[in-house]
């Protein structure tokens, strides 16, 4: 990515993977607010724009281009993307919580390596512009880079927190300045509701080799 500094990217200012990248490269950006359109990107074939592999690429090829994506976990920001409720209402529901937590990774994997039929109905029903071919785009990229399941060699399963991975990453969030003081984990985040089988997994060893599976990128 050192071939980007002081190129034009757009892209929601502030955003942590930016820092990531300027910090790592030891380069500097210059930011254009994202407008969540891609028409100055098909308009510019050297515009350089934040996007979600499992979705502008899409429409970016439906247009008759072919875009080149740089995946964000390639320079090392890869944060999990979860889903998160407050202290109290685990707490309050904890069940609700676990069954929550348990119907979540059972839908990711029959959506992914199952049957994704039921899941692909349901979400058509709920939303008329997502068409089988869109769907299905999305889930190959999921697949194709590991977004959901990860690196099985290295402990990474779908649904599995791995204390070393979320260290690291508020470690650096630290340094860049985004956090004004260190947060343990134990104030944000709870092992609690994994299964006794992906709670084996969570101090499993990090590798600094980690696989493309960040779900943002940057387009060209």
């Amino acid at each position: 990515m050192s071939e980007l500094d002081g190129k034009a990217v757009m892209s929601v200012p502030g955003s942590a993977w930016l820092r990531n990248v300027e910090a790592t490269f030891d380069i500097k950006l210059n930011i254009i607010p994202l407008n969540y359109g891609l028409a100055q990107f098909m308009a510019d074939k050297n515009f350089i724009q934040q996007c979600f592999i499992t979705n502008e690429p899409f429409f970016v090829q439906q247009n008759g281009a072919n875009p080149k994506c740089i995946l964000l976990a390639q320079p090392g920001y890869d944060p999990y993307r979860v889903v998160y409720t407050s202290r109290q209402f685990i707490e309050e529901h904890p069940e609700r919580v676990r069954a929550f937590a348990a119907a979540s990774i059972k839908g990711w994997e029959t959506f992914l390596f199952g049957d994704p039929t039921a899941a692909k109905a349901l979400i058509a029903s709920r939303n008329e512009n997502m068409s089988e071919q869109f769907m299905e785009f999305s889930r190959q990229a999921m697949l194709e880079n590991h977004l959901v399941e990860g690196d099985a060699t290295k402990g990474e399963r779908v649904g599995v927190l791995q204390r070393s991975r979320l260290t690291e990453l508020a470690d650096r969030l630290f340094k860049w300045g985004i956090l004004r003081e260190p947060i343990p984990l134990d104030a944000y985040v709870t092992f609690e509701f994994l299964t006794d089988e992906r709670k084996a997994l969570v101090d499993s060893p990090r590798l600094r080799h980690n696989p493309p599976r960040g779900v943002r990128g940057v387009l060209r």
